[in-house]
């Protein structure tokens, strides 16, 4: 019987798609937008999908020196003003269904005022994909389970492609350094297995840390803030228990008051990106509090940390959030979980969230 852990071990092949399909997805985007005056990118998206865009969102800023927003599609529909509407903006709609309601809402304002579009989902015949100007396939082959992880991957690898080609049309990177990128993508796929693997085994070691827990919080800053996002919406969803997701500086200024020792606390550290105050944030905890901070990534402090070492030198987010998908998954199903049961999905009777 296959099992979410088998959906998250096939990531590396649907990456590879992805990498095999990119020239096609560039040409693609050279016929949509060679002539196009393009100042900035409005992402519209929620939930994993938003998570993936914000993952994204420092790396495409960095190459096309432009500004990336994102905004959820509620707030896009139906209370941003339409007088800022440009067409010096790219607009993009993600939804992996491509059947969300307020996507499809928030896109069809902006295909009748004739302004430049892009859909990302994984069906290109839903509506979103239809409705769209131009649209871009996820790659996930329509993910089996509803508790996305597929979907996050291959929606930040969509974009980062999206970048990368955009950055290649636009001459700010050079052919070369497109391929020094697409090389690093691959070393991705290369290692979520062995993370799997580590992931696995640390876990068989150390869950014991887990059995009391009732909440938990996740932390990251850079691009590992939207990582630690993604953290928390799967355990949520998967375990299932209440959590929350802060900015590493925000999590002491004032939600350590609300700190306990039935909490798990999972902090996400990449050497140079503010590590040594996440080790310092694990030390207080651990020390003060209990010892239930864990740090996630390469630079690691207590014994019981996982340490995963990143191969990636620009896509570590993709590595990292492997490990957390794996522990979700391990969790849930020692408490039992049905990964396969929705649970209180009888609120599509109240409120209409699809086409």
């Amino acid at each position: 019987m296959r099992t979410l852990l088998n959906s998250i071990e096939e990531i590396p092949i649907k990456l590879k798609k992805i990498i095999e399909s990119n020239p096609k997805q560039r040409k693609v985007i050279q016929a949509y937008l060679d002539e196009s005056d393009i100042k900035k990118i409005m992402i519209v998206a929620s939930g994993t999908s938003y998570n993936a865009a914000f993952t994204s969102k420092r790396f495409g800023e960095k190459l096309l020196k432009i500004p990336i927003e994102i905004m959820y599609p509620n707030m896009f529909c139906n209370y941003y003003d339409s007088e800022c509407l440009s067409d010096k903006v790219l607009y993009i709609f993600i939804s992996q269904t491509g059947t969300t309601k307020l996507v499809y809402d928030s896109l069809k304002k902006v295909k009748e005022k004739g302004l430049k579009n892009i859909a990302i989902t994984e069906d290109v015949h839903s509506p979103i994909g239809k409705l769209a100007t131009t649209v871009l396939d996820m790659g996930t082959d329509i993910e089996e389970y509803v508790y996305r992880t597929i979907g996050y991957t291959t929606t930040c690898t969509t974009l980062y492609f999206l970048y990368m080609n955009l950055a290649l049309m636009w001459k700010c990177i050079s052919a070369k350094k497109l391929s020094h990128y697409e090389e690093d993508l691959c070393k991705v796929r290369e290692s979520i297995q062995c993370i799997i693997m580590k992931t696995q085994a640390w876990y068989e070691k150390h869950k014991v840390l887990f059995s009391e827990c009732d909440k938990f919080i996740f932390t990251g800053t850079s691009d590992l803030y939207p990582v630690a996002m993604e953290a928390d919406i799967k355990f949520m969803e998967m375990v299932p228990v209440f959590t929350n997701s802060f900015e590493l500086e925000e999590l002491i200024h004032g939600p350590q008051n609300a700190f306990d020792d039935k909490t798990g606390y999972f902090l996400l550290t990449k050497k140079g990106i503010d590590h040594e105050k996440a080790i310092s944030i694990s030390e207080f905890i651990n020390q003060e509090i209990g010892e239930k901070a864990i740090i996630v990534g390469e630079v690691t402090s207590w014994d019981h940390d996982l340490k995963i070492e990143c191969v990636s030198e620009q896509f570590y987010t993709l590595e990292l959030i492997t490990a957390l998908q794996v522990l979700a998954y391990r969790i849930a199903i020692d408490r039992g979980r049905d990964l396969n049961v929705r649970i209180n999905g009888t609120i599509n009777k109240y409120v209409c969230k699809s086409l």
